[in-house]
């Protein structure tokens, strides 16, 4: 989890990002606190990939991480979602889906 949207840009599109190493089918779990319009350019810039989006804001923030109890508003296909919800799940204990597409999270 990183804090703002240049830090995201950095960790998936800069030198030896994830976009560029990650396994096909994988998915990015987007909980930085950013502006909707940065994560659905994210979530453009991630449509040539084949790689997964989801945009899912947290409440309850570090210790909640911690103790798996966080509460998360997901936006990503169902498919996505249920192929990813015990990854998800391991932090949080509410997860609310909201939408499909990046920055309604």
């Amino acid at each position: 989890m990183v804090m703002n949207g240049g830090e995201v840009n950095d960790v998936l599109f800069g030198e030896n990002g994830l976009v560029s190493t990650l396994k096909e089918g994988s998915a990015i779990i987007l909980s930085a606190t950013i502006k909707p319009s940065e994560a659905q350019a994210l979530g453009e810039k991630l449509k040539n990939t084949k790689l997964h989006l989801i945009d899912t804001p947290e409440s309850v923030g570090f210790l909640g991480a911690q103790n798996g109890t966080l509460t998360m508003m997901a936006a990503a296909p169902d498919a996505v979602l249920q192929k990813f919800q015990a990854v998800m799940g391991a932090v949080s204990a509410n997860i609310h889906h909201v939408g499909t597409d990046a920055g309604v999270g």
